[in-house]
């Protein structure tokens, strides 16, 4: 079941549910409501799937539509085979597990299932196997702005034309594009909007995406959701929100939606040099009949759907959330989760505010609602955690279900942290109780730190830590510890007292320290320390902890490298400090001079970054963190097209698959300086060849010659590198047809001087003329986006803005070139401005850091 959609990770939560519970008993998922953003977990609700099956026996309202699809028997591309089908139906008045809500509101569910050929189907029911080959993306829309009182086209012909055209060719077009990232095919993400072109005429609606392949066909569990034309547990279906019973404002929500699925029959990543997908429409809508004027209204969301906004399709319709009034009674928040797409391990943290009617809204959402709160749990007091009788308002309170009945450890490492540091020891029944940093935000006093010691004696270096932050020297030196290399970071940090100092320079004087403490994985390894070590700017020193998260910061909640309180910097406001403080003007010379045994103490973010931009291996090995910041895999690339030794050891390592454009770029650069042997017929896959490689070193014309013997889905990236090296004999032998990335790359037009005049040369006589021949307008014949930033005579624009410092902030690199991306991803890194930097002067950094900036040769 894991693979059923395999395009989970871009926020399809009701997809995502097949795969994690498709097997959990009488329980089916639906969307509750048609919001902007439908396929979004905060949408997803749990309903009785038994009382589902039995509503579907008799449906309220139905719907079929027929559509042209292929025979996925044979191997890609098939052939054409009629007969597939999709079906609407829709039942009224479905109530509500109480798993959900104990209020008396009603939903209408409506839901879509497929039918295929006969032919594709098996005696016993299931779908024939498919051949592996194929890949299969269903694109959902759901709008309500077409008149709900006329028929529906069911092959969708009552859109512009336009619509239906750039619906299927959107995602023909970037087929495969997303596969690097996300695993899936699909031209498409889960919540992007619909195609330019339809917005007019069906609003800006947004996308849910289901994806299959020949793996769930022959799973009997999955397979006939995809091929059998009934509702099944895992149907995809959508309700109206909560509302009263026999409430006619939520029948009209239910029956004024129009559906139109795109399917695309599809090949599979490790399929090449084969035909473009195929799309196929379906639109459905039941059949419109008057309904009683609405004396009713649905019911608010309340808390439970808080969560859940109106949606607004045009500046004329609205959803069925729109149509909305107070309920009768106040629903209570019983039970919750994190809101989705937020990071920072906030499950725990939710769960028992919202069991507790106390979700806080900025971070969670409620999913189970009643009239009245839970009652406070009993309390247990095991595991180290709260005791009974505690009143609701102490500390303790808050923390007692998540540390006593969650298997999230965290908890009670977070409360045992804070009694050592309030002076008292607890018991820690095992490692995953005992925490990591116990000096923040307070110390305890020596003596607790020292019988913790005797009576922890495996936490013997985190206390040494907390000595280097207290400066209890003497209990350091009865610890006995090796000279340890974070501890002394944290007591350079602390230099200011007399303690702190002491202990640094008792480790200092050591002949070779040791590194046992990891603040990346907040762990200890006594028994295995690592030597020699130096002060690299790995340890999260205590000031570094005064960085706080507001709630106004939760996009930034665990996005950080390091998170040694376990806490992620949250707190109730933002402080002035953050984690991308500027670069001090002192340490600039770093740059440009061989780093030191031990790293002073600075933030290195930005030595990472221009390491991996210049493809400095060895910088780069000693300076990089376990985790990539944000800037860093763009300047990877950067480093790779540039540094060939940086592309063979990085093509070399073991690569994430969200990273796969790093083998991509290294590739590029292989082909660059005339390697294709890592080049065969058919590996790569189309989708992981590189789109430029002639910049910035141009393949032989030889070479050239050869790879697109070997790789024919590459004429066009061939043709562009022979207008950089002139290569008129192969480009003759190419005779490439005219489109827009070959005429840019041949007129070279993009100067602010002179934007209209064009370099006039054979390659631009050829395209002209063959554009004429072929009675086209060249600039309409795109053939592969990811070629076309890649056309450009400027490929790495400089700067004379002196900025006033160095900042390793997100996009700090990436912004410098907004418009492009040579390489082909998601954003370019440029260097121009801190390059600028490095170079100038002192006189001119002096003046730009009084001016925040200057602008140079200004007159």
């Amino acid at each position: 079941m894991n693979d059923l959609v395999k395009v989970s990770s871009w926020a399809l939560p009701l997809a995502s549910l097949f795969a994690n519970v498709a097997r959990t008993k009488d329980v089916s998922y639906v969307y509750l409501d048609n919001t902007a953003y439908l396929a979004n977990a905060s949408n997803v609700v749990e309903i009785s799937w038994p009382a589902l099956q039995a509503a579907f026996v008799s449906p309220n309202r139905s719907d079929v539509a027929s559509y042209t699809g292929v025979d996925w028997t044979q191997p890609y591309p098939g052939a054409p085979l009629s007969g597939f089908s999709a079906h609407l139906r829709i039942a009224d008045d479905l109530a509500f597990p109480s798993s959900v809500t104990t209020e008396d509101v009603k939903t209408n569910v409506a839901a879509i299932s497929y039918g295929v050929p006969p032919s594709l189907m098996n005696s016993d029911g299931f779908p024939k196997s498919m051949d592996p080959s194929w890949y299969i993306c269903q694109h959902y829309y759901v709008s309500t702005i077409p008149d709900p009182t006329t028929d529906v086209e069911h092959d969708c012909s009552f859109l512009p034309t336009e619509c239906q055209q750039s619906l299927k060719s959107s995602l023909v077009e970037t087929w495969g594009s997303f596969e690097s990232e996300t695993g899936a095919m699909c031209g498409a993400n889960a919540l992007d909007l619909v195609t330019p072109s339809c917005r007019d005429a069906l609003g800006l609606v947004r996308a849910d995406v289901l994806a299959w392949d020949s793996s769930n066909l022959a799973d009997t569990a999955t397979a006939k959701i995809f091929t059998v034309d009934e509702v099944g547990q895992y149907s995809w279906m959508i309700g109206t929100g909560f509302s009263d019973p026999n409430n006619q404002t939520s029948y009209y929500a239910a029956y004024n939606r129009t559906y139109v699925v795109v399917t695309v029959f599809g090949h599979g990543a490790d399929v090449s040099n084969v035909a473009d997908p195929v799309a196929e429409l379906a639109c459905l809508r039941p059949t419109w009949s008057a309904l009683p004027t609405p004396t009713t209204t649905s019911k608010a969301a309340s808390k439970t759907t808080a969560a859940v906004p109106a949606m607004t399709t045009s500046p004329q319709s609205t959803s069925s959330s729109s149509a909305v009034a107070t309920p009768t009674s106040v629903l209570r928040c019983i039970g919750g989760t994190v809101r989705d797409g937020l990071s920072g391990g906030l499950t725990g943290l939710c769960s028992f505010n919202c069991d507790y009617d106390r979700c806080e809204e900025n971070a969670c959402i409620c999913t189970k609602s009643a009239s009245a709160a839970a009652a406070v749990p009993t309390r247990s007091g095991v595991q180290g955690c709260p005791a009974s009788d505690l009143d609701k308002d102490s500390y303790d309170f808050e923390y007692f279900r998540l540390c006593s009945k969650s298997h999230n450890k965290a908890f009670s490492r977070a409360r045992n942290a804070r009694l050592i540091m309030s002076n008292t020891i607890p018991n820690m029944a095992s490692d995953d109780d005992k925490p990591y940093c116990i000096w923040y935000p307070d110390v305890a006093s020596e003596e607790t730190y020292r019988q913790l010691a005797k009576r922890y004696p495996d936490m013997r270096y985190v206390v040494g830590r907390a000595c280097a932050v207290a400066g209890y020297a003497g209990l350091y030196d009865e610890l006995g510890l090796l000279p340890e290399i974070s501890i002394a970071e944290e007591a350079r940090d602390n230099f200011s007292n007399e303690g702190s100092k002491a202990i640094f320079d008792t480790i200092m004087r050591q002949p070779v320290c040791y590194e046992i403490l990891d603040d990346y994985s907040r762990s200890s390894h006594p028994d295995r320390p690592t030597s020699p070590a130096f002060m690299n700017g790995d340890t999260a020193v205590r000031s570094s902890l005064d960085v706080r998260l507001g709630l106004d910061k939760y996009q930034d909640w665990g996005k950080h490298y390091f998170n040694i309180a376990e806490d992620y910097n949250i707190d109730e406001t933002s402080s002035e400090k953050t984690n991308n403080e500027e670069l001090a003007p002192e340490h600039i010379a770093l740059f440009y001079t061989p780093l030191l045994s031990h790293l002073p103490t600075t933030n290195k973010d930005a030595l990472i970054l221009m390491a991996a931009y210049e493809g400095n291996i060895e910088r780069y090995v000693r300076l990089r963190r376990p985790k990539m910041l944000h800037d860093e895999h763009a300047a990877v690339l950067r480093g790779i097209y540039h540094n060939t030794t940086f592309a063979k050891w990085w093509y070399l390592q073991e690569i994430d698959p969200s990273n796969r454009s790093i083998r991509t770029a290294a590739l590029a650069r292989f082909i660059m300086v005339n390697d294709l042997s890592h080049i065969t017929p058919s590996s790569p896959s189309k989708h992981q060849v590189p789109a430029m490689i002639w910049w910035p070193l141009i393949p032989e014309e030889e070479t050239l010659k050869e790879l697109v013997r070997r790789r024919p889905d590459m004429k066009l990236q061939v043709a562009m590198a022979c207008i950089a090296g002139d290569y008129r004999a192969l480009w003759e032998d190419l005779a490439p047809p005219p489109c827009s990335e070959l005429w840019d790359q041949a007129r070279q037009a993009q100067t602010r001087s002179w934007p209209n005049s064009p370099n006039r040369n054979y390659y631009v006589d050829y395209l002209e003329q063959h554009a004429k021949e072929l009675g086209c307008d060249i600039v309409d014949l795109r053939t592969n986006s990811e070629c076309e930033d890649a056309a450009v005579r400027n490929k790495e624009p400089t700067t004379t803005w002196l900025d006033s410092g160095i900042y390793a902030h997100d996009f700090a690199l990436m912004d410098s070139n907004p418009d492009e991306d040579v390489y082909s991803t998601t954003g370019q890194a440029n260097a121009a401005s801190w390059e600028l930097l490095i170079c100038s002067s002192e006189e001119m950094r002096r003046r730009a850091r009084e001016e925040n900036g200057l602008r140079l040769y200004d007159d």
